[in-house]
């Protein structure tokens, strides 16, 4: 290394360029170059008629909060291969009373397009590490990617406030088929992963094991799509339980984007069974439609309504519906109103709440939601 430092020296001094066998040899900058960088922030508000509480009986009505702020770190080529990728998103999470925790949203590498199936027209990949589980038509999407401030009831209800987000690995194959061909195209994925936090299981849930499976079908172009999903869930309440927890859903998406007013709808129903020390199983349910129109290039205007089942007594219902508009200052900018209203067997009957969010990004990987773009 020291005689080719000198042989490079000689030779700047002497104007010629220097053989490559003799030049230094640099550290490499692609893996900067690969990196896609950008930050996303969730501002949310919100006031209500009567007071709100937590399960644990703190009050979170009438607060403005920063809900989540996240740093991603995205490898769309890791290595120089466009066949591993990887993700790591850091977020700083604020829960309803505005404390704060610092953690790992996702963080997972994937590998796809592998050697043996090079000839092949079918597509497949892995993906190991932490996750958003494919489980239902929600539960991928972050916070500033929803079409509405909040998540829907039946996410909640069945899945977290945060959604199902765990370690584990996932396995998919899709079909030849490609929406920009206009041709339907199937993806089945697989997924082993840790039970968690979910509502339905207990407080050693993280040392249990789960399953999703979930089958989805997609038909369109860039202009029109219609995509559904069936999921299908298998867990345990905790690691030395022989009871078992089951969920199944389905999901359906319809997009408009010709003319003027692009349309987006959809709709969700869950159904689970849950089986108690007792011998007894609850098979609680629920179901989340939505709606949203664009009024102008920058303006959406939606709706949705949710109705659910109580987890412990699923003869308590809860409903909630309300209507929301986002309209977008620029590309990594917008502003969200909404009002919401809930019919519950529960104390929240008859509540009326009014939402107000802020959403920005910058950085080479800030980008709009599905629903604008």
């Amino acid at each position: 290394m020291i005689a080719a430092l000198v042989v490079a020296c000689v030779a700047v001094q002497s104007g010629a360029t220097p053989p490559p066998s003799t030049l230094p040899v640099e550290p490499s900058t692609r893996w900067f170059e690969e990196l896609e960088l950008s930050v996303h922030a969730d501002v949310v508000g919100r006031i209500d008629d009567s007071v709100v509480r937590t399960a644990d009986g703190d009050a979170i009505d009438d607060r403005m909060r920063v809900r989540q702020v996240d740093l991603d770190l995205a490898a769309p080529a890791l290595g120089g291969d466009e066949r591993a990728q990887a993700l790591v998103i850091l977020s700083l999470v604020a829960d309803p009373v505005n404390d704060f925790e610092a953690r790992v949203e996702e963080a997972w590498f994937a590998l796809r397009d592998w050697p043996f199936l090079a000839d092949s027209p079918w597509d497949f990949g892995f993906r190991f590490g932490r996750f958003r589980s494919v489980f239902g038509g929600d539960n991928e999407l972050r916070t500033f990617d929803l079409p509405h401030v909040t998540r829907p009831l039946l996410t909640r209800r069945f899945l977290g406030d945060e959604g199902f987000v765990q370690s584990g690995v996932s396995a998919f194959l899709a079909s030849p088929g490609r929406r920009d061909d206009g041709a339907a195209c199937f993806t089945w994925t697989a997924e082993a992963l840790n039970a968690g936090d979910l509502p339905i299981v207990g407080i050693e849930g993280e040392e249990a094991f789960a399953s999703v499976t979930t089958l989805e079908w997609a038909l369109g172009d860039a202009d029109r799509s219609l995509d559904a999903g069936l999921s299908l869930y298998r867990g345990k309440p905790d690691a030395n339980d022989s009871l078992h927890d089951h969920m199944a859903g389905f999901d359906l998406a319809v997009r408009c984007s010709r003319g003027e007013r692009p349309v987006h709808a959809g709709l969700e129903v869950v159904r689970a069974w849950l089986e108690r020390p007792n011998g007894s199983t609850d098979e609680p349910n629920g179901l989340h439609v939505w709606g949203q129109v664009g009024l102008t290039a920058a303006t959406f205007l939606g709706t949705r309504f949710d109705t659910v089942q109580d987890l412990v007594t699923p003869r308590l219902d809860t409903q909630a519906g309300g209507v929301f508009v986002s309209t977008f200052v620029n590309a990594n900018l917008r502003f969200a109103f909404g009002w919401e209203h809930t019919w519950s067997d529960g104390p929240d009957d008859g509540a009326d709440t009014i939402f107000a969010q802020a959403v920005f990004g910058f950085g080479s990987g800030a980008r709009r939601p599905f629903w604008a773009r």
